[in-house]
């Protein structure tokens, strides 16, 4: 009878050892799948950031903002309200990519053309304006732009000018990037 007791015993602490191992395993792999599982909703949550972005700024009122400012400045007028609201906008995707809502090199891919031939032009009256945010966000598609070969890193007067012409219609007014320059 005492041996039965003992090897009772025995089993109850090995199956005791085996279950707590068990749950451990699973605690382990709960863990696992929880980091996946957000790791995904962060990464859908950053493209539905971009894809809201891109909606506004593609949006009939930015058209006629980015409309109004190219006319202003075709006309050789400041367009201060215009440049102040593209400021702004710009300041805003800054902070986010800032806050790591969207990531700076998807920003490039959708805005960095824009952005960089924004900045270029708007520098004048931005030196009133600018934030550290807008500041942040240009230098960064700056760099991007230079780590992938492209040529808008600093646009040339034509390419402001190829730009602002781009966006004095409304209807047609884009933020694509032009076909692809190589830097020589």
């Amino acid at each position: 009878m005492h041996e039965l007791r003992v090897w009772l015993e025995w089993h109850a602490v090995t199956l005791t050892a085996l279950a707590s191992f068990a749950v451990g395993c699973i605690g382990i792999l709960a863990l696992v799948l929880a980091y996946f599982h957000l790791r995904h909703v962060r990464k859908t949550a950053r493209i539905q950031h971009l894809l809201d972005i891109e909606r506004e700024f593609d949006s009939m009122r930015w058209r006629e903002i980015r409309s109004a400012w190219a006319r202003k400045k075709r006309d050789g007028q400041p367009g201060l309200e215009e440049a102040t609201a593209l400021c702004d906008f710009m300041e805003r995707v800054g902070l986010l990519v800032k806050r790591d809502y969207v990531t700076a090199g998807d920003v490039w891919e959708r805005f960095g053309y824009a952005i960089l031939c924004l900045s270029a032009a708007l520098q004048p009256a931005g030196q009133e304006i600018a934030n550290h945010d807008q500041a942040a966000l240009a230098q960064k598609m700056r760099e991007i732009e230079l780590k992938r070969g492209g040529a808008f890193a600093n646009p040339s007067a034509a390419d402001i000018q190829s730009f602002l012409e781009q966006q004095l219609n409304p209807a047609t007014a884009t933020i694509a990037r032009p076909p692809k320059r190589i830097v020589r």
